[in-house]
């Protein structure tokens, strides 16, 4: 079993054996190719939490696990979210239990938490129509830049739990 971030980034201040160790880490925790392949979808999302609509936004890109959104409203990371979508030509709009696993200026990225046969079905059938030349999402930052984030969120940590 992998040690925690916090902890790991917790001994990094203290040794740097363990600070060494946080790009094999980070390989093993967030690996840089994504598990479920993701296409381009553009269509309007409405968030809602306790039944309530919190935020709209706009789909960028989907998957059977889950969909990248561009979203207004107030959006916790690890709120759990039922998103309400789409996807043509149907008329019936879905709706996904899903947690938001990114959060970031907007920009949210959301794991399917239940999804039906046959919105699977749904969702494969819309990629296999609109998508002909389909492209997997690559990451866009460097390993150096990810790796400063995590080193800064370890530092933020310790901070607030020191006081």
């Amino acid at each position: 079993m992998l040690p925690s971030c916090v902890d790991l980034l917790r001994d990094s201040s203290e040794n740097s054996e363990a600070m060494s160790a946080l790009p094999d880490y980070l390989q093993q925790a967030w690996p840089t190719e994504r598990q479920l392949q993701r296409f381009k979808f553009e269509q309007p999302i409405k968030v809602l939490a306790f039944g309530v609509e919190v935020a709209r936004g706009s789909c960028f890109d989907i998957s059977i696990g889950g969909l990248g959104a561009s979203v207004a409203g107030p959006i916790q990371l690890g709120q759990e979210v039922r998103l309400e979508f789409t996807l043509p030509p149907q008329e019936e709009s879905l709706l996904l239990k899903a947690m938001v696993r990114h959060f970031e200026a907007g920009r949210c990225g959301f794991e399917f938490l239940t999804i039906t046969p046959e919105d699977r079905d749904a969702i494969l059938a819309y990629v296999d129509a609109h998508n002909e030349a389909p492209t997997p999402f690559k990451w866009t930052k460097s390993a150096d830049v990810i790796l400063n984030k995590v080193q800064r969120f370890g530092l933020r940590t310790q901070k607030v739990h020191a006081e």
